[in-house]
């Protein structure tokens, strides 16, 4: 006796017989939706907008902004839900305040066929493209979770169209692919990652349907009639079915899955009615067979097995119903397969004992054979590198012997040749002294002759005083080269001896230095002692000391020119002195700076060529030495030259062969016989004789030491 409210491009009202348009001022499209709130609003959705129908015409929501609108639903806690195909869900409070879901906030498609209000939390969401949604809200519409699922989860199609709540918990939902049967709860706790697998029974031609696309884009996709009936249309035509005949169907006792053949070795065997199968010892890879007897839709069983020790989880056996197996490890393995119709959740199951014999080799005697052949193969092989280890001493005891026989031969030849050696250098030792003392005795005879000619007053020279003071100062010279022979002879077989005294070495090389004065004013050069005095005396052979700077300073002289500088400068260090001769003479060359210092070796300079020996350099070397000191010399050719002789603090260095003395002045004062074997010219002032006296005899002793 109420109202009828129908739809196509109008809507249509129909009250006391009679078919109204209700007309809107434009023509806005198909009519999709239907919907009257619990507050009495009577809203219909369109293409184009929501609309509400107020005194018998239709006055448009929210001024166009919702559209493309395929269903409107009531929510629990007062307002409506809007689905749209484009715009995902919008909902509408009492208030009219609208609330928008899509797929920024997670949902999978905004295109959105149909909507089921599960409860006032809870809302299942189809959609045309994407698959299902389950989301959930508070009461302020705010979004808890949203999860969805597609045919990668398990469905049959991501087109949906309807969903619908059987009451006895299942969704069946309408599809492009046909019509899907889900358990709520198993829904639930797959969403929820309670469980891996999601079991969805399908419906397709083989069920009944004479076509599998549901209709869901030009009228409602599905429905369930107040006494159990389940409408789905499709393209051609409506299905048909109850609820309670699929319960039925799932209540029916299944029997046990049939275990059928066991293939290996291309050769098919029956194992019906077996609880025990033994393979060959040769066979590990098998193939077994099995069915489940059932007329309800055989070819849609879901049937699975597994094997313990082998594969633990449970695997799809596939339209053959096969299961396969390689490589199987020795021992027995238990076979498990398990049945099902779709959409259940109750298996029937059987099992089957596997035993897989063991090879020879899997035994336990192979494995003690092994052990036991390993341990031969080790001990065959220790005995074999000990054998090799053994032959391999014995070589290298054979070349020892040899090297060592070998070793003994050179060693007594570098002996023999160092003999012969030390004989050659204590030969020329010996010839170096024994020629020195040869020429010392005549040259002894020369001197002491011609300086009692020179100091005798009463000796009337006849005019040839300066051919004898020639004849003195070439003598003098002559011996002092054979003095410098005959130390660097005694230096070189360690004969020499010293006697150390404390000196003030600025003092006592100063006055060494000024012996020079007379040369040095006679080239004009400029001379200087510089530098600080060491706090203590410095242990030093005078007579080699003298040597020392006698020999740096004749050196400088003779390579310094006109108008050049000479210094010597003393500076206290540490452990040591450092005296340094500076000469700004022509320098040495850099070829001649490694060797200046070499027995008998004369540089590159027409000078040293000309006038020296290679004694000089050399002797001072060794006295420093042989004193405990070191000398080192610096050189710019061209621009002078610097000697550096460090003598070391104390009497540590003194050997103990040496003798040490306090301090005197002897050795401090140099003759003029000193300079002249140096290179140096001294002048003497006689007096002239006037007569030549005759004087008591003399008695001439010559030291030949």
């Amino acid at each position: 006796s109420g109202d009828v409210y129908t739809a196509n491009l109008h809507p249509w009202k129909y009250s006391n017989s009679t078919w109204t348009a209700i007309r809107h001022t434009s023509d806005f499209g198909r009519v999709n939706a239907f919907f009257e709130d619990t507050n009495g609003r009577f809203w219909i959705g369109k293409d184009q907008g929501l609309f509400l129908l107020k005194d018998e015409r239709l006055v448009q929501f929210d001024n166009k902004e919702i559209k493309e609108v395929s269903g409107i639903h009531n929510h629990p806690n007062g307002g409506v839900i809007v689905s749209t195909t484009g715009q995902g869900l919008v909902f509408i409070d009492e208030q009219d305040t609208i609330r928008r879901i899509t797929t920024t906030d997670g949902i999978s498609s905004n295109r959105i066929r149909d909507l089921y209000v599960a409860s006032a939390e809870t809302l299942w969401a189809a959609s045309e493209d994407k698959g299902l949604n389950r989301i959930l809200i508070d009461e302020q519409y705010q979004i808890i979770d949203i999860k969805s699922i597609d045919k990668s989860d398990g469905l049959i199609d991501n087109s949906l169209h309807r969903i619908i709540d059987d009451r006895l918990g299942y969704f069946w939902i309408n599809s492009n692919q046909g019509i899907m049967r889900i358990q709520k709860s198993a829904l639930n706790a797959y969403m929820d990652g309670q469980v891996s697998e999601l079991s969805v029974q399908s419906f397709n031609e083989d069920d009944g349907l004479d076509n599998l696309e549901g209709n869901g884009g030009v009228q409602n996709s599905g429905m369930l009639t107040s006494d159990g009936k389940l409408l789905f249309p499709n393209q051609a035509g409506i299905v048909y079915t109850r609820t309670e005949w699929h319960i039925v169907r799932e209540e029916h006792t299944l029997t046990s899955p049939i275990l059928e053949t066991v293939s290996f070795n291309d050769t098919s065997y029956s194992i019906a009615g077996q609880s025990l199968l033994q393979l060959p010892k040769t066979v590990r890879d098998i193939h077994i067979t099995f069915t489940l007897p059932t007329f309800t839709s055989p070819q849609k069983l879901e049937l699975e097995y597994k094997m313990e020790g082998v594969n633990e989880h449970w695997e799809s056996a596939g339209s053959d119903r096969t299961a396969v197996f390689t490589n199987l490890p020795a021992g027995d393995h238990n076979l498990m397969v398990r049945g099902r119709i779709p959409g259940s959740e109750v298996f029937s199951e059987t099992q089957l004992l596997v035993r897989a014999l063991p090879r020879f080799i899997e035994t336990p005697w192979f494995v003690v054979l092994m052990i036991a052949g390993v341990g031969v193969i080790f001990m065959m092989g220790y005995r074999f590198l000990l054998a090799q280890s053994k032959l391999r001493e014995r070589k290298l005891d054979i070349l020892v012997k040899e090297r060592t026989q070998e070793l003994v031969v050179e060693k007594e030849k570098t002996e023999a040749a160092l003999s012969q050696i030390k004989e050659l250098d204590e030969f020329k030792s010996r010839f170096f002294t024994n020629f020195t003392h040869e020429l010392r005795t005549p040259l002894s005879l020369i001197l002491n002759p011609l300086e009692d000619m020179l100091e005798n007053t009463d000796i009337h020279v006849n005019g040839n005083k300066e051919s004898l003071t020639l004849m003195v100062r070439n003598a003098n010279r002559l011996k002092g080269l054979v003095n410098q022979l005959l130390d660097v002879s005694k230096l070189s077989s360690g004969e020499l001896t010293m006697h150390f005294e404390p000196v003030r070495i600025k003092d006592f090389t100063t006055q060494i230095a000024a012996q020079f004065e007379h040369a040095l004013s006679k080239k004009d050069i400029r001379f200087k002692v510089t530098g600080e005095d060491a706090e203590s005396s410095i242990y030093v052979d005078t007579n080699a000391w003298n040597h020392i700077i006698t020999n740096l300073l004749s050196n400088a002289l003779k390579f310094t020119p006109q108008g050049g500088t000479i210094a010597v400068h003393v500076e206290e260090e540490m452990d040591e002195v450092c005296i340094s001769v500076i000469d700004t003479g022509m320098g040495i060359p850099e070829l001649d700076l490694e060797r200046v210092f070499d027995s008998y070796y004369q540089g590159s300079s027409s000078i040293a060529t000309a006038e020296g020996t290679g004694i000089g350099l050399a002797l001072v070397k060794g006295l420093t030495e042989r004193m405990g000191g070191s000398i080192s010399v610096k050189s710019t050719e061209g621009y002078g030259s610097v000697f550096m002789v460090s003598l070391k603090k104390g009497t540590t260095h003194i050997s103990g062969k040496d003798t040490i003395g306090i301090q005197s002045t002897n050795g401090i004062a140099l003759s003029e016989e000193s300079i002249v074997q140096n290179g140096m010219h001294a002048t003497s002032t006689l007096p002239e004789p006037s007569t030549v006296t005759t004087t008591r005899a003399k008695v001439l002793l010559v030291e030949d030491n």
